[in-house]
């Protein structure tokens, strides 16, 4: 192993074709990213919490809509087997008429159960994101201050 000397005059160690040498860093402060570290630590545990949220509320939207499924498929097998009774063509048109004004009424109803469901889910999330960035980066910050945080919006003053 031989070393070089650069135009600085700073030895630069070879190994081979490698250039080993570590750049001077004397001039720049010491940093310290151990507060960072902590933050994005905090953070992604609270993304991990985050995930596990969104799996469960798409497992209830799932539940929901399978429920939903279940239900039309019993009564759309009802209607079937009412059509193969039927005698004439007035009581197709009229088991035909009911079936579809139900389905609908039906659809519209779940329609508005999924939307208010997601609406919950959404609130929720969203406070769930606020305390948990709160939790996260909050005494962190503290810590780098040196005295409390005030999360107080103008909003809320």
């Amino acid at each position: 192993m031989s070393n070089k000397i650069n135009r600085r005059g700073a030895a630069q160690p070879n190994i081979g074709n490698r250039n080993l040498s570590q750049p001077n860093l004397a001039h720049l402060p010491n940093l310290d990213f151990s507060r960072w570290v902590e933050i994005n630590q905090r953070l992604f545990r609270a993304n991990a919490r985050l995930q596990a949220d969104y799996l469960k509320h798409m497992s209830q939207m799932a539940e929901e809509m399978s429920r939903f499924a279940d239900q039309r498929l019993s009564e759309d097998g009802a209607t079937a087997r009412q059509l193969q009774t039927c005698q004439n063509p007035g009581e197709i048109l009229a088991t035909c008429q009911k079936f579809w004004e139900r389905a609908s009424a039906q659809y519209a109803s779940e329609i508005s159960s999924l939307m208010a469901l997601a609406m919950q889910q959404n609130i929720e999330t969203t406070r769930d994101v606020q305390q948990q960035i709160h939790e996260a980066v909050t005494p962190v910050a503290e810590a780098m201050l040196g005295h409390p945080v005030d999360h107080e919006t103008e909003q809320e003053r």
